[in-house]
């Protein structure tokens, strides 16, 4: 699922703009019954298609770069994505009810990637004996000093528990954190952990 997600999110535009212009071509070849060029007709539209696709890629990165509070790649990602179910667009020429699905899944998967609320950037504690899980979650905002700051100081209190229980063995879970493997935060954890004489594994 992951892979496939990857993919949508580089190609997903290019799927929206090149069915979009496939569906208008085929579309027109039925309305005037000339099937003659329609090979020739679709090739160009596809070209076009591309070449727009890119076009509208480049003018939304430079649009979005210059804000630099912003992932320009990550934004692009979202848009590509929201843009894929646009490939239903090719059925349309059969039935026009198609068309209306595609983008209405477009609009909804939009709507789902800007307006939801984000994961809450958090670590939390489980432990089984001796033995401690922390679970850290959501997506990590470097910039947030805010944010940072309560995560660490989540995190010491989760320390201080495993403490308190006797937990030796303290292992931290990055499986479930966005935009990130974790590697920026190992340095801060591990520092924070040698304070308590606590050792983390990963």
């Amino acid at each position: 699922m992951a892979f496939i997600k990857g993919k949508l999110e580089k190609i997903g535009i290019y799927l929206f703009f090149t069915s979009l212009a496939m569906f208008t071509q085929i579309n027109w070849a039925r309305s005037k019954n000339s099937y003659e060029d329609l090979e020739l007709r679709l090739f160009l539209a596809t070209v076009l298609a591309l070449g727009l696709s890119a076009l509208v890629l480049e003018i939304l990165r430079r649009i979005i770069s210059k804000n630099n509070n912003h992932d320009t790649e990550d934004i692009l990602a979202k848009i590509s994505f929201s843009l894929s179910p646009g490939f239903l667009f090719l059925f349309a020429s059969k039935n026009i009810a198609f068309l209306y699905l595609g983008i209405g899944f477009c609009v909804f998967t939009i709507l789902n990637k800007f307006l939801r609320p984000p994961k809450r950037f958090i670590n939390t504690l489980e432990i089984n004996g001796d033995v401690a899980e922390i679970k850290v979650e959501g997506i990590y905002e470097e910039k947030n000093s805010s944010v940072l700051k309560t995560f660490l100081n989540d995190f010491v209190l989760n320390l201080s528990e495993c403490i308190e229980v006797n937990a030796t063995k303290i292992k931290v879970d990055f499986s479930m954190l966005e935009k990130s493997d974790g590697k920026e935060l190992k340095g801060m954890m591990d520092e924070v952990a040698n304070y308590f004489n606590l050792e983390l594994s990963y």
